[in-house]
């Protein structure tokens, strides 16, 4: 089993541009990776820990990802075969788009924050 693991988080790397490694950086395709990877193998039935195990990262990182990803790109996620050059480029095109709203999402929350923290009453 560890070894279709790994099979499938090197497919995942290679598809997103990185040679065997998924990195632990934050830029948008290493998030955008990493989430399908986290997508992928909880399909598979792995539990939070192994899979969070298996990519580096601590299990609350999976959880928060699994509960943000839409159901519908959730489903293509699953469904998507990484050996297959056009469906990638349209995944990753979504996945992207999935990042950017949540990233623009997260800064207007903390604008609306910032103003709150500094209304005088």
């Amino acid at each position: 089993m560890a070894n279709a693991v790994q099979h499938l988080i090197d497919s995942v790397a290679r598809a997103w541009g990185f040679i065997d490694v998924i990195p632990s950086d934050r830029t948008r395709d290493a998030i955008g990776a990493r989430l399908c990877c986290f997508v992928k193998l909880r399909s598979y039935g792995f539990s939070l820990h192994a899979i969070a195990r298996q990519m580096n990262c601590d299990h609350t990182t999976v959880l928060y990802w699994l509960n943000k990803v839409p159901e519908d790109l959730a489903v293509k996620i699953i469904e998507w075969d990484p050996e297959d050059i056009d469906e990638t480029l349209g995944l990753m095109n979504q996945v992207n788009d999935f990042l950017r709203d949540t990233k623009d999402e997260r800064k207007e929350v903390s604008r609306e924050h910032d103003r709150d923290s500094t209304t005088v009453v």
